[in-house]
């Protein structure tokens, strides 16, 4: 599959929670090809700063409509420049990058928590039938994402124990 570099449209910014933001992208030649799993890069400015595309999951993919959806955390510079960005503006965005998940599974179970559910959100989309997702956060406001798995069983979990099971993994599982 080959990747191109376009220049996307902003359509809409939404916030979904705070610093954490839904951008819709006008992007034709990667939704029509976008696979779950893969991801695309974002150039929000031509000028030298910041020097180096960010890496973004796609959250979603509209063949139909010729658009792809970015979940993403306002951190760095790129992300703030991004946030600030209107509807019409463009953005250069080089994708789809990666292979992508595997798709055979019968009965899957998501796994994700913060910003690493983005990338799932396409995933659950692409099953013929509802899928389970386990999904964790920080706190009770960090899952917002229930929100966007409607029909899907969900299992949460948070770190501090405000919704869901409370738990916590600091480490590997060996």
């Amino acid at each position: 599959m080959k990747k191109v570099i376009v220049t996307a449209e902003i359509l809409s910014q939404e916030q979904l929670a705070p610093e954490v933001h839904k951008v819709e992208l006008l992007a034709p030649a990667i939704a029509a090809v976008a696979q779950p799993g893969q991801f695309v890069t974002v150039a929000v400015t031509e000028q030298a700063a910041p020097l180096l595309r960010r890496p973004f999951g796609i959250a979603d993919a509209n063949r139909a409509t010729g658009t792809i959806t970015l979940i993403y955390r306002v951190l760095g510079p790129a992300t703030h420049l991004l946030v600030q960005l209107l509807p019409h503006a463009t953005v250069s965005v080089m994708g789809p990058l990666g292979h992508g998940f595997n798709l055979n599974g019968k009965k899957p179970l998501l796994v994700g928590g913060g910003m690493g559910l983005a990338p799932l959100h396409f995933l659950a989309k692409s099953f013929a039938s509802p899928v389970a997702v386990l999904m964790g956060g920080k706190t009770q406001a960090e899952l917002f994402w229930q929100s966007l798995f409607v029909g899907q069983t969900q299992y949460l979990t948070t770190d501090d124990g405000t919704l869901g099971t409370h738990w916590y993994c600091a480490g590997s599982f060996a």
